[in-house]
């Protein structure tokens, strides 16, 4: 076990390094090694499938990528295990027709999920370009326990976040999401935003000063423009340091 532990720890490193250099031919032989080795483990399919959708992104034509998110998904149902969050993943990137023809056993609604996947990757789209800029801070956002929401974002040298952020729950009458800047125990409100029935938004947040260590986090709030979160968390994570960067 320790040593699959290791191995996953290399390649994520490794996937890091390939996405920082830009290295797309890299990024991808990381990619389907760790993908391949957590599916194997069988004990983090979602994390699987997210890397095996990464996979078709970079090589749509990519048929064993594609095979092996169907596997996971019918072993899980042969077992009862849950499957509610596969349309999380249902056709992320947009594939070929040989890569749509492997999915076509899913049961997808195509057009639906084409527009999902459209709306994920623009969002996606404007984290990396934010990353790309010196002094940036990388933050990943995991759903708060029982909740349901993730996502990435980039924090820019002047304090403002870009956000990429999926499987929310939509919001309804006043309500609205915000995120946080927290500085030790001191939250800012950054930014109010909707989400609509497909879980997604991307945003850039306005200015705040956001050191490494910062969380970002994101409330459901019963209403716009508080000072001060009233809502539960959804999901955070702590903007780590730019590569090279000294304390």
């Amino acid at each position: 076990m320790g040593d699959r532990v290791g191995a996953a720890g290399d390649l994520g490193a490794l996937r890091v390094r390939a996405v920082q250099r830009r290295d797309p031919v890299l990024e991808l032989r990381a990619t389907r090694r760790l993908a391949a080795l957590i599916a194997r483990q069988k004990d983090d399919d979602r994390r699987a499938v997210e890397l095996f959708q990464r996979v078709l992104a970079l090589d749509p034509d990519d048929l064993a990528a594609a095979e092996a998110c169907a596997e996971i998904f019918s072993r899980r149902r042969e077992m009862g295990l849950d499957t509610s969050w596969k349309h999380a993943f249902d056709v992320i990137h947009s594939p070929s027709l040989p890569a749509i023809a492997a999915l076509g056993a899913w049961g997808l609604n195509l057009q639906s999920q084409l527009a999902q996947a459209q709306a994920f990757d623009r969002a996606v789209t404007a984290g990396v370009q934010a990353g790309a800029q010196p002094g940036a801070k990388t933050v990943v956002l995991a759903a708060a326990p029982g909740k349901q929401g993730a996502g990435i974002g980039v924090v820019a040298a002047d304090g403002s976040v870009t956000l990429a952020l999926r499987d929310l729950p939509a919001t309804s009458g006043n309500q609205v999401y915000t995120a946080w800047v927290i500085v030790g125990e001191t939250p800012t409100a950054v930014g109010d935003f909707s989400v609509d029935a497909t879980g997604i938004r991307g945003l850039t947040t306005k200015p705040a000063t956001t050191p490494a260590g910062a969380t970002i986090a994101v409330t459901l709030e019963p209403n716009p423009g508080n000072t001060a979160p009233k809502g539960e968390v959804i999901a955070a994570g702590v903007a780590a340091a730019p590569p090279g960067a000294t304390s």
